[in-house]
C-alpha cells in the first residue's frame, strides 16, 4: 500500500521525496497516450487507444473540516452520501467498460466507513485496484490508524491517499 498526501503543487509520497509537479504528474501519463491538453485546438484531442483507467467517486460531500481550497465545497453542514448499491452498480459499470481502477474520496469517505469499506471489497472482487482519499481524521493515534487501515490493508488496496 502506498501512502500519497495531496498538495496545491502536486503529490507527495509520505515515504520519499515530493513527487514531480502536478502539472507534469497529470499530463506525462496522458501525453504518452498520444493525448495533448493543447490538441483540442488543433482537433486532435483523442488517439483511438484511449480508454478509461480510473474513476473517481464522490462518496459524501459531507467533511469534518470546511476547507477553503475544497473544490467539492465539503464541510459538516453538506448533505448526499451514495449508497451501497449506487455504489456497486458504479463499481460494476467501471469494470465492464474496462476501467483498471476506483477512487472513494469525497468530503471524506471515511464518514461512511463500513459503506465505503463494503464497496472497496466489492471492486477488488470486480478486479479493480482500489484507492481511497481521506483527510484521515480518524487516526488520533497509531493503534486507532491500525484498526482503521488494517481492513484496508487486507484487501489490497493499492493508494491510499492523505489529503
Amino acid at each position: 500500500m502506498r501512502f500519497y498526501s495531496e498538495t496545491a503543487l502536486g503529490v507527495r509520497r509520505l515515504s520519499s521525496r515530493w513527487a514531480p509537479p502536478l502539472a507534469r504528474h497529470v499530463f506525462s501519463p496522458l501525453a504518452e497516450r498520444g493525448f495533448s491538453p493543447l490538441a483540442g485546438r488543433c482537433g486532435t484531442a483523442y488517439s483511438d487507444n484511449m480508454h478509461l483507467e480510473a474513476i473517481h467517486l464522490l462518496v459524501t460531500y459531507r467533511c469534518t473540516y470546511a476547507c477553503e481550497h475544497c473544490f467539492v465545497w465539503g464541510s459538516p453542514e453538506q448533505e448526499g452520501t451514495m449508497t451501497l448499491a449506487q455504489l456497486r452498480a458504479v463499481v460494476d459499470q467501471a469494470a465492464a467498460a474496462g476501467c483498471a481502477m476506483v477512487y472513494f474520496e469525497g468530503g471524506e469517505p471515511m464518514l461512511a466507513y463500513p459503506v465505503v469499506l463494503a464497496a472497496a471489497r466489492h471492486a477488488r472482487a470486480a478486479g479493480l485496484d482500489v484507492g481511497v482519499v481521506s483527510n484521515c481524521f480518524w487516526a488520533e493515534s497509531v493503534d486507532d490508524a491500525l484498526v482503521w487501515l488494517a481492513p484496508f490493508a487486507e484487501l489490497g488496496v493499492d493508494d491510499f491517499a492523505l489529503s
